[in-house]
């Protein structure tokens, strides 16, 4: 097998010819996975997905290169629900995040792909429930833990969180979580722990020194599996923008769209929660059912407003960027950037999420003239071209 050695001496499969298949069907997955991935909304694998997944099936430690909404949580997921005994009562999973948010994604993904396979009673997140609860959680025993790292590391130390059993460790995040003076240190004492040769999964965006040293510390020879910057515009999605002279003048434009379309349920972007709560304001006036997350509302309270407009009871979902990470319906057709993002990575992780994979849908941002720098440092960055808005853009939705 042939290899070659980064600029650190660290020791990867790279030319390792990587297999592509094309469906999920090719993967041979099981069947109640299959009938998970189709209820979720996915049609096609992504990239990297079509990379990936069969190798960590098969047991190979990977590290998963790729920007953000390119399938990498949902290769996890898939993975996890693949190797799981659910016979054995005993922690044989942890996916440690840089942020509870992350874990409580991460446990969602795999709750809604595992919906056949009843995967409610085998998984702990961290942070959803008190900290005593998830200690008599963890007494009777769970296959899968997702949790933040400093949620979970004192309770490996205090042997309360028994890895004695652990197939598989995956970091989310591990180039975040690496240059962190306080998660680092965490995380390598957590594989000190570690008694017995465990499957290990590196999930990044980037591709650091921090990373490579981790690597030739506790990871042999893993296969290093990149997805495609192109990848996050697909075909399923088509983005335009319209030109605003004035701030002020988003409203009216907003809801000359809303006059003429006929969607049935569409996601509204704002820079800002006070942005939201007016927007939200102006739009019940004009009596639309709209739908608005909060950053103060408690963890349960946006479940219940989220499942409340996935059942179709309001017409408009109005959300900021903290938000947008776990807002991936699949009714939605239509994505508005009414404040146009202010950092490139922001921009897919709010519409790629709709569109990918798959699925259709049209994405309309509005831009003033201090948008304009933004706008074509993100075509560059990810090799695309956002269109003016045609006339007869409904055509498209």
């Amino acid at each position: 097998m042939d290899k070659y050695h980064l600029y650190n001496n660290v020791e990867c499969n790279s030319n390792e010819e990587i297999i592509i298949y094309p469906t999920f069907e090719s993967m041979q997955l099981k069947i109640e996975l299959i009938k998970g991935i189709y209820a979720y909304g996915y049609t096609i694998p992504s990239v990297i997905q079509q990379k990936a997944l069969v190798p960590i099936i098969q047991g190979r430690d990977v590290i998963l290169q790729s920007l953000r909404s390119t399938g990498k949580t949902t290769v996890v997921a898939l993975s996890i629900l693949s190797i799981i005994d659910f016979s054995v009562n005993q922690t044989q999973v942890l996916i440690l995040s840089k942020t509870r948010q992350k874990a409580e994604y991460t446990a969602k993904t795999l709750i809604a792909l595992g919906n056949y396979l009843n995967i409610q009673n085998y998984i702990l997140c961290f942070g959803v429930n008190s900290l005593s609860d998830n200690v008599n959680i963890l007494q009777k025993e769970v296959q899968i833990v997702s949790s933040s790292l400093d949620q979970v590391f004192n309770l490996i130390q205090r042997k309360i969180l028994n890895i004695s059993h652990l197939k598989m460790i995956i970091l989310n995040q591990v180039d975040e979580i690496l240059i962190d003076y306080q998660t680092k240190p965490q995380v390598y004492d957590i594989y000190k722990f570690l008694e017995h040769k465990t499957q290990n999964i590196l999930v990044t965006e980037t591709q650091s020194q921090d990373i490579l040293d981790f690597i030739e510390k506790f990871i042999n020879k893993p296969l290093i599996i990149k997805g495609q910057r192109n990848e996050l515009t697909l075909e399923g999605i088509k983005q335009f923008f319209i030109r605003i002279d004035k701030e002020e003048w988003k409203f009216e434009t907003l809801y000359g769209i809303y006059d003429i379309i006929t969607v049935t349920q569409s996601v509204i972007f704002c820079s800002t929660k006070q942005k939201c709560e007016w927007l939200a304001n102006k739009l019940r006036d004009y009596n639309l059912s709209v739908a608005l997350i909060d950053d103060n509302m408690s963890q349960q309270q946006r479940d219940r407003i989220m499942t409340d407009f996935r059942q179709g009871n309001q017409r408009v979902l109005i959300a900021t960027d903290i938000q947008g990470i776990s807002i991936d319906i699949q009714v939605i057709s239509l994505i508005i950037n009414y404040d146009f993002p202010k950092q490139k990575e922001l921009y897919i992780n709010r519409i790629g999420r709709k569109g990918k994979f798959g699925r259709k849908s049209v994405a309309i941002n509005f831009l003033i003239s201090e948008d304009l720098q933004i706008l074509n440092e993100i075509e560059q960055y990810y090799w695309i071209t956002i269109e003016e808005m045609p006339i007869n853009f409904t055509d498209y939705l």
